[in-house]
């Protein structure tokens, strides 16, 4: 806020709370379809997981490296 100001900082808040429930919609139409297909949405579910633990720290390089990671486990 110091270097943008108060303005420029609530602007940015306001972005990512909206992107925040965009995914929350998104990750609710996936948990949907997993109920009625059966078949689990991996990297939806590993993004939802992350992005609680992510949102505080607003850091989207750890979420998407972390992700990565996961997957090369399989």
């Amino acid at each position: 806020m110091k270097r943008h100001g108060v303005r420029a900082f609530y602007e940015m808040t306001a972005r990512y709370v909206d992107d925040l429930l965009g995914n929350t919609r998104r990750w609710a139409e996936a948990w949907t379809a997993e109920t009625r297909t059966g078949v689990i949405d991996r990297l939806t579910t590993a993004e939802c997981d992350l992005a609680s633990e992510e949102a505080p720290m607003h850091c989207d390089i750890c979420k998407k490296t972390i992700t990565a990671l996961l997957y090369l486990e399989d």
